[in-house]
C-alpha cells in the first residue's frame, strides 16, 4: 500500500513538495479539471518517468498500479475495432485448481524465505542489514586508515604516496593493495625520510666529485733522512778532530759567514788568522756538507709550498659547506693538520739552524688518512645521487615501493582485521543473495507452472459477456462488444454486426471504457488471468457523462469499496480523483457503506492557484462545504433573479433538496410532494424529479424542459415552502442568512 506520495516539479506543481501523506486504503481527491489529478495518477503509475517525484510503499512492498485517466481511454480505445481481450478465469477443474492452489502456497512460503532474507540483507524500518553493515565497516576502517596517513601529511615520504592523498576511499583502497602486492625492502623511517629529501626534490640535478688531495708529497717530506742526518764537515781535516770534539760545527759554521768581511782577523778570538786555518776551515765545510745544507732549505721551501696549498684546498671544501661532507669532522681534523704542520715548519726552521743535530717530524699519517676518508666518503654520496638523477624516474617509483611498503607494514594488523572481518560478511551477503536468487527463480518456476495451468481455464468472452451485461442493463442498447479477428481480442460493433467507427458519443465511449477497466480489475491482458494485488487510480472516470451513469459509475465504486472491506478482491487501496461535485458526494457519502470501511477513508483537494497546483488534506469529507456554496447560488438568486439562470437554479435546489432531504432531513423524497397543494404540487415535482426518479432518468430531459413565467421568484418560494413545510425554516433561514422570518 502507498503510504506517502510527493509531486515535485511535474505539469502545474512547482519544484518544491507537494504531498499526501499518511494515506489510507480508501482516497478521495477533489478538483477542477486542470487542477493537476491526472498529473498525481501519472505519477503512481509510472512513478519512474518522474525522477523528482516520490512514491513510498507501506513495508517497502511495491505493487501493481491500475490507473483510470484519460491515457487508459486513448491507449485502450484509440482503435475500437481491435482492443486488447481480458483474460479471466472460465470453466473451473477442480485437478487444476487444487494445483495452482498448492503452488499459490508454495510461492507464498518461498516469497516469506526470500522476503527474510531480503530483510537480513537490507535491512528494515531503519535497522540496517547485512550491507549496511558492510558499508559501516568499510567507513570505519576507511577512517582509521586515513589517521594512519595524516601521521606523515609534515613528512618527506608524503610525495611516496601521491595519487591518493586527497580521498580517503582512493587511500582505503590503494593501502590494501600495496599490503596485499608490495614486496619491495622494508626500509627504516629515517631511511626514507634521508631517501625522500633528494628523490622527491624537483630541483634535483646532478653534483660534481670532490677533488682527491695527494697528502704524498707531504709525507714524503715529513719523513726525509736529512732531517734526522747529523750534517757536520769533514773529520779528517785537522781543525776537524776538534770541532767533533767540541761539537760546535753549527757554531764554527755560522762564524765563518764573517770571515769575508773580518780582514784576516778570527771573528771568534780577533787574532790574525794565517791562511792554514782558513783553509782547513773550508775543507772541513766540504760540498757534502754543503749538499746537506742545501737539502734542507729545499725540504723547508717545499714543505712550506706543499702545506699551503694543501690547507688552501681543505680550506675551500670546508667553506663550500657541501652538504655531502661531514664538515665537522673535516673542520676538526684540517685545524689539527694545521697545528701538526706549524709544528714541524719550526722543527725544520730549527734543524737548518743547527744541522748537526737530528730532529723528527710530527706524523701526521692517521690525521691525513681520516681527512681523505671524509672526502671519499663524500665522493661517495655524490656517486649515489648522481645515480639517482641519472635514473631519477626508476628511483621514485622504487622510493614509492618503499614508501607505500613502510606506511602499510604499520597499519598491518589493521588491514588483516579488517579483511578478516570484511570477508566473514561478505560471506553471510553471498549466501543471502544465493537465498533470493534461487527463490526469485523458484518463484518464476512456478508462476510459469501456474500461468501455464491458468491458460487452461482462461478466457476472454467472460469479460465481454459482462460488459454486454452491463451495457444491456443500463440501458445502452445501440452498441456492444463482439470478438476481434484474433478471439484475443474486442471490436465495438452496431446491433447489426457493422464496426461503430467514430460514431460513439463521447459519454457511451468514456461508459463503456470504465466498464472495460472495472472489469480488467478482475482479469488480465495476459492469458493466464493472473490478477495481482494492485492499487487502484480512477481519474474522472464520469467526464460527458449524463447523471444517470453518473449514479451508475458511483455505485460501481462503492461496489469495489465493499468488497475491499470484505476482502473480496485483489485491490489493497484505491484513490478516487474527480471534478464533478454530485459525482464526489455520491461516491464517497458514508451511508450505506460497510461498518469499518469509513475510518479507512482519507479525502484531499487540490487546487490550482495563478497557474501553479497545491494539494490540502481534510480531516472530514468537504462536500459539507460545498453544500454551504449551493445555498449561496441559491440566495443570490433571490438577491437577484434578473442576473440568475433558471436552469443552472433548478439543479442547485434540486442537490441540495437531494442532500438535505435524503441524507438529514429522514423525509421520503417520493412522497413529498403529495402533500403539497395542487397549485405548487408541479413545481415541486420539477424540482424533485430526478431524485425521485434516481438512476431511471436523465438529468438532460429535467435541465431542458420549458421555463415558466417569473420561473425563478416562483422556484424560490415553493423551495422556501418546501423547508417550511417539513418543519425547518430554521435551516432554510440560517444558509440563506434570513435574521428571522417574515
Amino acid at each position: 500500500m502507498i503510504s506517502r506520495i510527493v509531486i515535485n516539479d511535474v505539469a502545474t506543481f512547482d519544484a518544491s513538495d507537494h504531498v499526501m501523506d499518511d494515506l489510507s486504503r480508501i482516497n478521495f481527491i477533489f478538483g477542477s479539471n486542470g487542477s493537476g489529478k491526472t498529473t498525481i495518477s501519472r505519477v503512481i503509475e509510472n512513478p519512474g518517468e518522474y525522477t523528482s517525484s516520490s512514491i513510498s510503499w507501506e513495508n517497502g512492498t511495491s505493487l501493481h498500479c491500475s490507473v483510470y485517466n484519460v491515457d487508459f481511454v486513448k491507449e485502450n480505445f484509440s482503435d475500437v475495432s481491435g482492443m486488447p481481450g481480458i483474460f479471466t478465469l472460465g470453466k473451473e477443474e477442480m485437478e487444476i485448481i487444487e494445483k495452482i492452489e498448492t503452488i499459490d502456497n508454495d510461492i507464498l512460503q518461498i516469497m516469506d524465505k526470500g522476503n527474510q532474507a531480503e530483510v537480513s540483507l537490507q535491512g528494515e524500518n531503519g535497522n540496517g542489514g547485512k550491507l549496511a553493515e558492510k558499508a559501516e565497516l568499510k567507513n570505519k576502517y576507511i577512517e582509521k586508515f586515513w589517521k594512519q596517513k595524516q601521521k606523515y601529511d609534515s613528512s618527506p615520504i608524503k610525495s611516496g604516496m601521491e595519487g591518493a592523498l586527497g580521498n580517503r576511499e582512493r587511500f582505503f583502497m590503494e593501502i590494501q593493495q600495496q599490503f596485499l602486492s608490495n614486496k619491495s625492502d622494508l626500509l627504516t623511517y629515517d631511511v626514507l625520510t634521508e631517501k625522500a629529501s633528494i628523490v622527491f626534490n624537483k630541483q634535483l640535478e646532478p653534483i660534481s666529485e670532490i677533488p682527491i688531495i695527494d697528502f704524498s708529497e707531504l709525507l714524503a717530506l715529513s719523513s726525509a733522512e736529512i732531517l734526522s742526518k747529523k750534517v757536520i764537515g769533514k773529520e779528517d781535516v785537522a781543525v776537524g778532530d776538534l770541532i767533533t770534539r767540541l761539537g760546535n760545527s753549527d757554531w764554527v759554521k755560522s762564524g765563518m759567514n764573517y770571515l769575508e768581511n773580518s780582514d784576516g782577523v778570527c771573528p771568534f778570538c780577533q787574532r790574525t788568522l794565517n791562511e792554514a786555518f782558513q783553509q782547513q776551515l773550508e775543507e772541513y765545510f766540504d760540498e757534502t756538507y754543503i749538499s746537506d745544507m742545501q737539502e734542507i732549505e729545499k725540504i723547508k721551501s717545499e714543505y712550506q709550498n706543499i702545506t699551503q696549498h694543501l690547507l688552501q684546498r681543505l680550506n675551500n671544501i670546508i667553506s663550500s659547506d657541501h652538504n655531502m661532507v661531514d664538515n665537522q669532522s673535516l673542520k676538526a681534523d684540517v685545524k689539527e693538520l694545521s697545528r701538526i704542520i706549524e709544528e714541524n715548519s719550526c722543527l725544520i726552521d730549527y734543524k737548518k739552524e743547527n744541522a748537526s743535530l737530528p730532529v723528527a717530524l710530527k706524523e701526521c699519517n692517521n690525521l691525513v688518512s681520516q681527512i681523505s676518508a671524509v672526502i671519499e666518503e663524500a665522493n661517495s654520496k655524490i656517486k649515489d645521487h648522481n645515480e639517482v638523477v641519472t635514473h631519477i624516474d626508476d628511483e621514485r617509483k622504487k622510493l614509492k615501493e618503499q614508501t607505500w611498503r613502510f606506511v602499510s607494514h604499520e597499519i598491518a594488523s589493521d588491514i588483516e582485521e579488517f579483511h578478516k572481518l570484511d570477508k566473514m560478511l561478505d560471506k553471510e551477503i553471498i549466501s543471502l543473495q544465493d537465498i533470493i536468487k534461487k527463490s526469485d527463480q523458484e518463484k518464476e518456476r512456478l508462476h510459469k507452472e501456474k500461468k501455464e495451468l491458468q491458460s487452461q481455464l482462461t478466457s476472454v468472452i467472460p469479460t465481454k459477456d459482462l460488459i454486454n451485461k452491463y451495457l444491456e442493463e443500463f440501458g445502452f442498447n445501440g452498441f456492444r462488444l463482439d470478438l476481434g479477428k484474433d478471439e484475443h481480442s474486442y471490436r465495438i460493433i452496431r446491433n447489426d454486426g457493422m464496426p461503430v467507427g467514430r460514431t460513439l458519443s463521447e459519454g457511451e465511449k468514456n461508459f463503456v471504457s470504465f466498464l472495460y477497466f472495472y472489469s480488467l480489475l478482475n482479469g488480465s491482458f495476459e492469458n493466464s488471468g493472473i490478477v495481482e494485488q494492485q492499487i487502484v487510480f480512477i481519474d474522472d472516470p464520469v467526464s460527458s457523462m449524463d447523471s444517470d451513469v453518473l449514479f451508475i459509475v458511483s455505485t460501481l465504486i462503492r461496489r469495489l469499496i465493499c468488497e475491499m472491506k470484505h476482502e473480496q478482491t485483489t485491490i489493497k487501496q484505491m484513490f478516487v480523483a474527480t471534478h464533478n461535485l454530485y459525482f464526489y458526494k455520491e461516491v464517497s457519502f458514508e451511508r450505506g457503506l460497510p461498518k469499518g470501511i469509513t475510518n479507512q477513508m482519507k479525502f484531499f483537494v487540490v487546487n490550482k492557484i495563478k497557474g501553479k497546483s497545491e494539494i490540502n488534506y481534510y480531516e472530514k469529507n468537504p462536500i459539507k462545504s460545498t453544500y454551504e456554496l449551493l445555498w449561496a447560488d441559491v440566495k443570490r438568486a433571490n438577491e437577484n433573479p434578473q442576473s440568475s439562470d433558471l436552469v443552472s437554479l433548478r439543479n442547485t435546489m434540486r442537490r441540495i433538496l437531494e442532500y438535505y432531504l435524503h441524507f438529514c432531513g429522514n423525509t421520503s423524497v417520493q412522497r413529498l410532494p403529495d402533500t403539497f397543494e395542487e397549485d405548487d404540487r408541479l413545481v415541486v415535482r420539477a424540482l424533485l424529479s430526478w431524485a425521485n426518479d434516481g438512476s431511471h432518468s436523465s438529468f438532460d430531459d429535467f435541465s431542458y424542459a420549458p421555463p415558466m413565467a417569473n420561473g425563478i421568484e416562483i422556484y424560490i418560494s415553493i423551495f422556501r415552502k418546501i423547508f417550511k413545510h417539513l418543519g425547518h425554516i430554521d435551516h432554510y433561514n440560517m444558509m440563506m442568512k434570513i435574521a428571522e422570518e417574515d
